[in-house]
């Protein structure tokens, strides 16, 4: 098992939903491309092996689930993760204000707040937003601001401190399908050097066109997937 990726692909799915937010969207099941009334979203993942020459479900991804609940307006409610035998690991939840995203807060099995978990968000305009990352004592860790174009996010600069001075900036940058799927992602530093890349493969649907398959790769010219995405959804 690929066991030194679990973090990345954890970390790349937690900032994914960490930093899509809009101010005057419709909701969030427009903002994620998703179809019809969702009411919760159980995504596991899973690595890939090759059989007879074609890629299938490998070995379940240790603690790396997650399921997302959504109101009856379309808005998240909180995200929880789990592992494989469906015990918490932590949960995500989200505070609103005239249905605006202004705070977000990760917690522990035990309901304890994480530090470097709590993000306050300003929204500025329909297509900006800034936030603010505190950790466990109060203390700003980091900042950044996103950019967003027909409701997704395309560009997210951030900013770590230490000593109260600028310690790194990178800048987030996504590319989306016709049906607003997100394709790829490429995290580069303030020189331009690329830090990490993801690409995605949407691979099947269900009846309502909502994606329940993809491949994840790791690499612009990566010919073979480093892990399987597999979604369940329920409906109002």
């Amino acid at each position: 098992m690929r066991i030194k990726n679990v973090f990345k692909i954890t970390f790349l799915l937690v900032t994914i939903l960490l930093m899509s937010s809009c101010k005057n969207s419709i909701n969030d099941w427009d903002r994620f491309a998703l179809n019809g009334k969702v009411k919760t979203i159980i995504e596991r993942i899973y690595e890939v092996e090759k059989k007879f020459g074609e890629w299938e479900i490998g070995d379940h991804v240790l603690g790396a689930d997650s399921r997302i609940s959504f109101d009856n307006l379309g808005n998240r409610r909180w995200i929880e993760y789990f592992d494989f035998d469906d015990y918490l690991t932590g949960k995500l939840i989200f505070k609103r204000e005239d249905r605006d995203k202004i705070e977000e807060a990760f917690y522990d099995k035990n309901g304890k707040l994480v530090d470097f978990s709590r993000r306050e968000i300003l929204h500025n305009s329909k297509n900006e937003l800034e936030y603010v990352i505190y950790d466990g004592v109060g203390e700003k860790i980091s900042q950044g601001k996103s950019f967003y174009k027909k409701n997704r996010l395309v560009k997210d600069i951030h900013q770590t401190f230490e000593n109260n001075e600028v310690k790194e900036e990178t800048m987030d940058v996504r590319e989306y399908d016709k049906y607003g799927n997100l394709v790829s992602r490429k995290i580069v530093d303030a020189k331009g050097k690329v830090i990490s890349f993801s690409k995605y493969e949407y691979l099947d649907f269900d009846k309502k066109k909502n994606w329940t398959k993809k491949f994840v790769y790791f690499s612009e010219k990566d010919q073979e997937p480093c892990y399987v995405l597999i979604r369940e959804y329920e409906y109002y």
